[in-house]
């Protein structure tokens, strides 16, 4: 009885590592996807362009209500490449 008890701690501890290895894993694998993500393929030039697309008003003119400095800050807190082209795109602050 004591061997199978101690059998079935070791497997159970097994199990628990398994479980945090299978967790690594998934999170590497969720990294690399983003890495791979199309979003990623997109030139920095045609980025800078959608930014202003983004932060210009459908009509052309600017007004008190339309926040385009919240836009371009929110534009630039996505990620590290995001907030160099939108600081780079001096067109949109």
């Amino acid at each position: 009885v004591t061997t199978a008890e101690t059998e079935i701690k070791n497997l159970l501890s097994q199990i628990e590592k398994l479980k945090c290895d299978k967790d690594t894993e998934i999170a590497s694998l969720a990294f690399i996807g983003n890495i791979l993500a199309p979003v990623r393929r997109i030139p920095n030039e045609i980025l800078s362009e959608i930014f202003e697309l983004v932060c210009y008003p459908d009509e052309g003119e600017f007004y008190a209500q339309f926040d385009s400095v919240r836009r371009t800050t929110v534009l630039s807190q996505v990620c590290a490449v995001w907030r160099m082209v939108a600081h780079d795109t001096s067109r949109i602050w």
